[in-house]
């Protein structure tokens, strides 16, 4: 998978750290992990296909195109990566726990919602000042 994953990121015409970036690794991590000395992860893997288009497939046994041929306007998003990634570790939690992760998120969108109604109120006394 090492030579594959070194093809890739000629045929992106990307540097090692640029293509660290776009999956959020250090250079370091790709490097170790182009070097054999760390195992590249299923979640990797999964984002490398989905970020870059590429058939998982020839990913791992070098069999069938390089690139799905998936117009890049249906690929996914950052965000629906994200969103899928957390959503399979919160399904995969007790219900107990899940309960818990719900309430944790309704905190922090709270906490952001009054920071931002401080920061609106913050700018219209400001605008009355004038």
């Amino acid at each position: 998978m090492i030579s594959r994953l070194n093809l890739l990121i000629k045929k992106l015409n990307l540097s090692q750290n640029k293509f660290s970036k776009q999956i959020g690794f250090t250079q370091g991590n790709l490097s170790r992990i182009l070097s054999g000395q760390r195992e590249i992860n299923e979640r990797t893997i999964q984002l490398i296909c989905l970020k870059f288009n590429v058939n998982e497939t020839w990913l791992r046994t070098g069999e069938g195109e390089i690139f799905n041929s998936q117009p890049d306007h249906l690929r996914r998003s950052d965000q629906e990566i994200a969103e899928k990634y957390l959503i399979e570790k919160i399904q995969k939690l007790p219900t107990d726990l899940q309960e818990d992760v719900f309430r944790f998120c309704d905190r922090l969108l709270a906490t952001k919602n009054n920071n931002n109604k401080k920061t609106e109120d913050d700018n219209d006394d400001f605008k009355d000042d004038f």
